[in-house]
């Protein structure tokens, strides 16, 4: 080989490298932005004949009630407020770090887990089904970053 074609082999192999780097950083926004969207589309059921989805909870929690600092330090509310931030801070950064999106998506997730298992004791299948593009778009998510995590490029 001469010079020149291993300079372009080496620059056309940097392109490849970095154009599979932005398409992973892509997929990372899309994942982000499935796992949050899905998460305010869960479902929570209690009796007597309360039905609410996340985001309602969210709205009212934020906007109608009073002494909203007593309510946002109960850990639940703490862990869904971090994992919401994480998620907003990876959809919109440029390159987001994987740690902060890492445990916001795992935040969540034990969120997702608790709605998940009060649908399963309480037998309440629309909770139960709430929570299931949740459930598929994290695994993907996990999925892909552990298949990425065993690939390492540099």
């Amino acid at each position: 080989m001469t010079l020149v074609s291993k300079t372009t082999h080496h620059f056309i192999s940097k392109l490849i490298v970095l154009r599979y780097i932005r398409i992973q950083n892509e997929m990372t926004k899309l994942n982000a932005i499935g796992i949050l969207v899905s998460f305010l589309g869960c479902i929570l059921e209690w009796p007597p004949n309360n039905s609410y989805y996340v985001f309602q909870l969210e709205y009212q929690l934020l906007f109608e009630t009073k002494g909203i600092l007593k309510s946002l330090v109960h850990p639940v509310l703490l862990a869904g407020i971090f994992g919401h931030f994480s998620m907003i801070y990876t959809i919109i950064s440029k390159n987001p770090k994987q740690w902060i999106e890492l445990s916001g998506s795992i935040l969540l997730s034990a969120l997702v887990a608790l709605f998940l298992l009060s649908g399963l004791f309480s037998k309440n299948s629309k909770m139960i089904l709430s929570t299931l593009p949740f459930i598929l778009i994290s695994s993907n998510y996990y999925y892909h970053l552990y298949k990425n995590k065993k690939l390492k490029i540099n």
